[in-house]
């Protein structure tokens, strides 16, 4: 599957499988009209839709369950196995109990039965929102926990505000942070604070100009107690001078 340059995105692409054209273009022209953010890709076998991850960067997965050749639960199977973080909806005439909990079971992330009439499709198009935002953010802590080890990230609201100077002293208490957070990650969102960027957005990353890991071995975590033996790390990032003090307060100087 193509995949996302950046984990936000304001459009969303579906990829709808259905073998029953006339209701697959339907579906699309509802969708597309009550969400403008959201765009539909259509294919009538399961087979022909494996071929369309491989070439589209695609944010949500629409099944039918009967289809020939191939039905909704096997071909969610093969994205499970293939493509698991995209977000599944089982869509389909079937309201089988055991289906569901079949498509349940299986990694489908919901199980939406088809309904007369077009009110259906407002319910569906905040489902598709729903599952495609909560995948993003998934993919963004992703981002973030793969840039520095598997440290936790905190909360993105508790980084410290810049007053727009031209130097800013970022947690010059560090146990005002959770004890969690690294170091490396404190620098990040500290140059994508005076950036106005979400710290996943940053490129290069903080690797090509510190190495993450030895920075987070020299300094401690915030809320670790340091044992006095480095008085401070300094380096250039983004065209701002950093220096990390040893006891992990951060200031970045432009």
């Amino acid at each position: 599957m193509v995949t996302r340059s950046s984990p936000e995105r304001t459009s969303i692409t579906v990829l709808h499988v259905d073998d029953e054209p006339r209701f697959a273009e339907m579906v699309a022209a509802h969708l597309e009209r009550i969400d403008e953010r959201i765009s539909v890709l259509t294919e009538r076998q399961p087979r022909e839709a494996m071929a369309r991850l491989d070439t589209a960067a695609v944010d949500c997965i629409l099944s039918d369950y009967q289809m020939p050749g191939m039905d909704g639960l096997e071909f969610l199977e093969f994205v499970r196995n293939e493509h698991p973080s995209t977000p599944f909806i089982l869509y389909t005439a079937n309201s089988s109990t055991e289906v569901a909990r079949d498509a349940v079971e299986r990694g489908a992330d919901a199980y939406v039965t088809k309904d007369v009439g077009t009110g259906q499709f407002l319910a569906l198009s905040k489902q598709i929102a729903t599952l495609v935002d909560r995948s993003q953010a998934k993919r963004r802590l992703a981002v973030l926990e793969g840039t520095f080890g598997s440290a936790s990230v905190a909360d993105p609201d508790e980084a410290s505000d810049f007053d727009g100077d031209e130097t800013a002293d970022v947690d010059g208490d560090p146990s005002s942070v959770g004890p969690t957070e690294t170091t490396s990650t404190r620098v990040v969102r500290a140059v994508a604070e005076r950036e106005g960027v979400d710290p996943v957005e940053l490129s290069p990353p903080l690797c090509r100009a510190v190495d993450p890991q030895a920075l987070d071995a020299l300094v401690p975590a915030s809320g670790d107690e340091s044992d006095g033996g480095l008085e401070s790390v300094t380096f250039t990032y983004q065209g701002y001078t950093i220096t990390v003090s040893g006891d992990g307060s951060i200031t970045v100087v432009e």
